[in-house]
C-alpha cells in the first residue's frame, strides 16, 4: 500500500472510549484478513487472543 489509499467500512465504537473497529481495505486487499493470515493480529472471532483470559 506504499502512497496508495485506505477504505474503512463497517466502523463501529468499541467498549473503550475512543476507540473504533473498521474494517480496512487498500488495493482491493483485506488488511486484517492479510494480518491474521500473516499470524500478525488474530481475529475478533477468536476469543484465546489473550493468554490472561
Amino acid at each position: 500500500m506504499s502512497g496508495g489509499h485506505a477504505i474503512l467500512s463497517e466502523i463501529e465504537p468499541d467498549k473503550y472510549s475512543g476507540r473504533v473497529v473498521a474494517r480496512v481495505e487498500a488495493d482491493g486487499v483485506d488488511i486484517g484478513a492479510a494480518l491474521a493470515d500473516a499470524g500478525l493480529a488474530v481475529t475478533r472471532a477468536r476469543g484465546d487472543w489473550c493468554p490472561m483470559s
